[in-house]
C-alpha cells in the first residue's frame, strides 16, 4: 500500500486510508495472476516489482488520470478489479504518449537518489 500511496499523492490520486481483507485479495490475487515465476520462486521483491509496473502502465494513461468525460481518476480498488488489472497490463488504458504523472522512477530522480526501478524499452521496470 505505500507504493500506492506515494504514487497517489504525488499524482494527486486518492490514497488508501483503510486496508480491508477485501483489498488485500484483490490486489493479491491481481499480482498472482500477473507472476512471471511459480508462486513457491517469487519474493516479496518480485511482487513489489510487478506492481511498480503496474503503476508505471498506468502512468501512461490520461483516460486514469481524468482526462474522460466524467473526470474519473484511478484508485487503489481499480487496481484490485481483475477486468481493470488486466486491461492495464495488456496496455489497453494506453494512450500512447506519457502523461505528466511522476512516476517512482521520476521521483527517486527528484530526491537526486539512485533510482531502485528502471524501465526498460518496452516500458516494463526492473529493480536494481
Amino acid at each position: 500500500m505505500d507504493a500506492w500511496n506515494e504514487f497517489a499523492a504525488d499524482n494527486s490520486l486518492p490514497t488508501v486510508g483503510l486496508i480491508t481483507k477485501e483489498r488485500i485479495s484483490g490486489i493479491t490475487n491481481r499480482l498472482g495472476e500477473w507472476r512471471s515465476k511459480p508462486p513457491s520462486k517469487m519474493s516479496i521483491e518480485d511482487y513489489v516489482d510487478l506492481f511498480k509496473t503496474a503503476l508505471e502502465k498506468a502512468s501512461h494513461s490520461a483516460f486514469l488520470f481524468g482526462e474522460n468525460d466524467r473526470g474519473w481518476v484511478m484508485d487503489f480498488d481499480f487496481l484490485c478489479q481483475r477486468k481493470s488489472f488486466t486491461k492495464l497490463m495488456e496496455g489497453k488504458y494506453r494512450n500512447g504518449r506519457k502523461r505528466k504523472a511522476k512516476t517512482l522512477h521520476e521521483r527517486s530522480d527528484e530526491l537526486d537518489a539512485k533510482p531502485d526501478v528502471y524501465v526498460d524499452a518496452n516500458g516494463g521496470m526492473r529493480l536494481a
